[in-house]
């Protein structure tokens, strides 16, 4: 591959990871871009906004009334976290840099640069009529905007193959573990008013370092508040007085680092109050949690990699009288998530008197699609066995009844910093795209089996 054959989808790439901003932010600018570029090639246009004020948007674009071919591809991107981390960007994670044959940038591979080879496409006239794009919103927060636009009827019934645009080497993935995002709620974790002045110089900080890691492979990170819990060093400042414990990740990845700020009691001073977290039943949640996450490891579904259901616990805050546990849980399919959610919940009000779980948004099922069979035979040579851990919005349209397969350009190594995706990926996810655009043309409308999901809570 020569480099001028990959550089309209670099500079469209680029464009975008400027663009593109997180989940619950603004993505009008990025909608912008893609109104103008579709609206000048003569696409029909429909918008399905998130919210009142239009600030977040879910934008299909549609060569015709009855497409057969719906490509969804997401506009938002995971929050970019530490930019000194971003070393291949110059500190700079929305500016994209080329690094010989990758593209570094926030979203390069997870998913702009599918959107990139679908826009270029576009503007090459590749596709045949019956192709639509749904660029999604708030994907990376429950895959909230492909369900709005289905729930609003934006999805046409023509459509006969879904083709959910994620990182998968260009391989054609036919199921998804769930995704199940949940807080544990605690009060009286965070006792105020106590007795005792301490002075901001006497406190000093403990610092767990663990190894950040998509929750979805967990194996390849060490999580810093299950560390944390089985240190004998933090065991120890149960008797002291800690002041706060600060783990500011996101529920969808293993958290790297936890801080643990405290201060001896000999440092207490007379008059005043403080306030003081009552770390050992804080300590016992989270190993309890952590065995939890360790039995549920032992239920597997060889068609997944990793094969096992993982539980995650990403961040904690204290938010006024509450502390707040980030978590999140991905099952396989048949696995029965309300028994592990009311197992969870056991265990926090033993901790924690009066615990309660709360959810940001419902959980997605874990799915596994039967295929058409002419499908599976002409994409058998680019199949991957296994399923995806982490879920996509293919748990938004295989339920429905939608043939849905999840395909792209990109790796795994996404959430995170210095996130990349070679350009020979983007050139040949070109090729597999307008394939998959065909096939779909050529399926029967009968052809749209029930496929396995969760039960609804």
């Amino acid at each position: 591959m020569s480099r001028s054959d990959g550089q309209p989808v670099v500079e469209e790439l680029a464009t975008l990871i400027g663009l593109a901003r997180s989940s619950g932010e603004s993505n009008q600018g990025l909608v912008a871009h893609l109104s103008r570029l579709y609206q000048d090639l003569g696409w029909r246009l429909r918008r399905y906004p998130r919210d009142d004020q239009g600030r977040v948007t879910n934008l299909l674009a549609a060569r015709s009334d009855r497409p057969t071919a719906l490509f969804c591809v997401h506009t938002d991107t995971v929050p970019p976290g530490d930019p000194t981390l971003w070393t291949a960007t110059g500190h700079r994670p929305r500016s994209a840099h080329v690094d010989g044959e990758r593209v570094h940038g926030l979203g390069a591979s997870d998913t702009l640069g599918s959107m990139a080879v679908l826009d270029v496409l576009s503007r090459e006239g590749a596709w045949p009529d019956s192709v639509a794009i749904l660029f999604s919103a708030d994907e990376e927060i429950g895959a909230l905007g492909a369900a709005d636009t289905l729930r609003m009827g934006g999805i046409p019934d023509s459509v006969r193959l879904v083709v959910v645009c994620e990182p998968t080497n260009n391989l054609v993935v036919r199921g998804e573990k769930g995704y199940v995002p949940f807080d544990v709620v605690a009060r009286r974790v965070l006792l105020q008013g106590r007795p005792g002045h301490v002075d901001e110089a006497d406190v000093k900080v403990l610092l767990v370092v663990g190894q950040e890691a998509h929750s979805a492979r967990p194996e390849q990170g060490r999580n810093a508040l299950f560390e944390a819990a089985d240190m004998e060093d933090v065991e120890a400042l149960a008797a002291e007085v800690v002041v706060g414990v600060v783990c500011r990740g996101v529920r969808n990845m293993v958290p790297g680092l936890c801080a643990v700020s405290y201060a001896t009691r000999d440092h207490l001073r007379p008059g005043g109050t403080h306030s003081a977290w009552d770390l050992k039943p804080l300590l016992a949640f989270l190993r309890r949690l952590k065995a939890i996450s360790d039995d549920l490891s032992k239920v597997r579904d060889e068609r997944f990699h990793p094969p096992q259901v993982t539980l995650n616990a990403g961040s904690i805050e204290s938010v006024a009288d509450e502390v707040v546990l980030a978590c999140d849980l991905r099952p396989v399919p048949g696995l029965d998530h309300r028994a592990v959610l009311d197992r969870v919940l056991a265990e926090a009000r033993s901790a924690f008197p009066g615990a309660t779980l709360r959810f940001p948004h419902p959980p997605l099922p874990a799915v596994w699609t039967a295929l058409p069979t002419a499908l599976e035979a002409e994409v058998a040579d680019r199949m991957d066995p296994f399923g995806k851990s982490a879920y996509t919005e293919a748990a938004v349209f295989a339920p429905a009844g939608f043939p849905t397969v999840i395909a792209g350009p990109g790796n795994l190594l996404v959430h995170r910093p210095n996130e990349y995706v070679d350009v020979d990926a983007l050139v040949a996810a070109k090729d597999l795209y307008l394939r998959l655009a065909s096939l779909a043309a050529g399926l029967p409308a009968a052809a749209r089996p029930a496929p396995v999901a969760e039960p609804q809570p």
